[in-house]
């Protein structure tokens, strides 16, 4: 998604809108534990509201978890 623009165009759409978004792409194809659980991490420290998931099926249920 990073490479085709998708998170790019994604976050331009957010910011327009006035919302702060931030980005977080260290999934691999199957997430493991520390993969998720370092995702849920950033997502705490940064006090996000919302997940947006964005690609295929892993990086969906990575949203989702």
């Amino acid at each position: 998604m990073k490479k085709a623009g998708v998170t790019d165009k994604l976050a331009t759409i957010l910011s327009g809108a006035g919302v702060e978004s931030a980005l977080f792409d260290e999934l691999s194809a199957e997430p493991d534990y520390q993969e998720i659980e370092a995702a849920a991490e950033k997502a705490r420290r940064i006090k996000a509201d919302v997940i947006i998931g964005c690609g295929g099926g892993s990086a969906m249920d990575a949203a989702k978890l």
